[in-house]
């Protein structure tokens, strides 16, 4: 292949390379993700966390004990009042805020 063919050839291959990186960048890798709620789950796809926005406009992080109880939540009502409330392992409220 003489010298003139093997660059043409590179040529080509850096603009697929640059084609599939541009692909990747734009469609397959959204710099925004848009969803109503995100759920992390254990390796028994038990929910562990949950953050989410309501219907009415309420935004809340929970965090949940093996049982799916929650035991920690942070968060804003639809009026922007924050809500904060922490539960002890019997389930009671130790620490919570208006």
């Amino acid at each position: 292949m003489n010298r003139e063919r093997m660059l043409a050839v590179a040529v080509v291959v850096l603009a697929l390379c640059a084609v599939f990186l541009a692909y990747r960048a734009f469609v397959l890798e959204p710099e925004v993700v848009r969803t109503r709620a995100f759920e992390l789950v254990d390796e028994n796809g038990q929910m562990r966390a949950l953050l989410s926005i309501s219907r009415e406009g309420t935004v809340a992080l929970g965090f949940f004990d093996k049982q799916g109880r929650v035991r920690s939540s942070v968060g804003l009502l639809s009026d922007g009042e924050r809500v904060s409330v922490m539960k002890g392992s019997e389930g009671k409220t130790v620490s919570g805020a208006p």
